[in-house]
């Protein structure tokens, strides 16, 4: 297979040169609210010297095999917020973060509060004062609260605090604020990605590694609410791992059971998901994406079976190929057969 790249840089697409100069393109995609990013290095230097794009352009990368037909993907936009390089010898590096988290309304922060709200109608108002269309998984946004405030801190950190209480996770994507399940694997539009079977063919040899550690686990955590009737603090005990010793003590108090109930569990699962760890480098795949669930088969007994989700995964093409390291949870839904069953 003949992998290709494709580049467009403020809305134009980039000379031959950029790709007979191309040393290597690298865009990590990340599940949560950090930032997805573009880099790129390139040779330069005489007698015709590369132009050196503007910081805040906009660059839109494209991945694809000439070969395999459906295998291009477009993979988003990004704003290049540096320009660097060496000289004698020359060399030209441009980086860039998703465009969707440049914007300026997303970072202010604001004071308001909701009163007997869904979590899907909060997110939706606060999408919509960042321009964003709101993407919300069906069991959190169901959630009824009597009362919550955004108090003095900006749309991005209160959405991000929300997806903590309730076991989810927080992004901004391809012009939308998506609120997810943990490792359930769907894509922007909501759409189940599958969940993909992993066999040695399609790890690059020599790249896997994998941890399972105890020192997170917890037999039992604890979260505390307000009971403004008995005026005094409530204790809400959740099972974790019972094969584990110790309580995880939440610190921050909720308004009501049901809140404390709802962040003691999303605390229990996350608590857990971060007991196995894998990261390996595989042959470049452009349906790869952070947040899609996969089993190992064939890799290792132990491992096999398990459900993960791809807590990182970047896309790097180089003279050597296209390659895409990956990094990896432990994922929601139980252990399946090694054949995908």
């Amino acid at each position: 297979m003949h992998p290709y790249v494709n580049l467009t840089v403020g809305g134009n697409p980039v000379a031959g040169a950029f790709f007979e100069r191309l040393i290597s393109m690298e865009i990590t995609d990340v599940d949560g609210a950090k930032s997805d990013t573009f880099r790129a290095d390139l040779l330069d230097g005489p007698p015709v010297f590369l132009a050196m794009p503007r910081k805040g352009a906009v660059v839109v990368p494209i991945i694809g095999y000439r070969d395999t037909v459906g295998s291009e993907r477009n993979f988003g936009r990004y704003v290049i917020d540096d320009v660097s390089g060496r000289c004698l010898p020359y060399s030209l590096s441009i980086s860039g973060k998703a465009a969707d988290l440049k914007a300026g309304p997303q970072k202010t922060r604001v004071e308001r509060h909701w009163d007997n709200k869904t979590v899907k109608e909060i997110v939706q108002d606060v999408a919509a004062d960042a321009g964003l269309e709101a993407r919300v998984s069906e069991r959190i946004g169901a959630f009824v609260y009597p009362w919550i405030g955004q108090l003095d801190e900006g749309p991005l950190h209160f959405v991000e605090r929300l997806a903590r209480r309730h076991g989810g996770l927080f992004s901004v994507k391809d012009g939308k604020l998506i609120l997810a399940e943990k490792g359930q694997g769907t894509a922007v539009s909501g759409a189940d990605l599958g969940t993909l079977v992993i066999t040695p063919s399609m790890i690059v040899k020599n790249s896997f590694s994998f941890q399972d550690a105890s020192r997170g686990a917890y037999a039992k955590v604890v979260a505390y609410w307000q009971n403004d009737e008995k005026a005094r603090r409530v204790e809400v005990e959740v099972d974790a791992d019972a094969s584990a010793s110790g309580t995880y003590r939440i610190v921050e108090p909720f308004g009501s059971l049901e809140e404390a109930e709802e962040a003691a569990t999303a605390k229990a699962a996350s608590l857990k998901a971060g007991d196995s760890q894998v990261s390996f480098d595989m042959v470049g795949d452009t349906a790869l994406r952070a947040g899609r669930k996969f089993i190992l088969k064939d890799v290792r007994p132990g491992l096999d079976g398990r459900v993960y989700a791809f807590s990182s995964v970047t896309h790097r093409f180089g003279k050597d190929g296209y390659t895409c390291p990956v990094e990896a949870k432990i994922g929601s839904g139980s252990t399946v057969s090694s054949d995908g069953g």
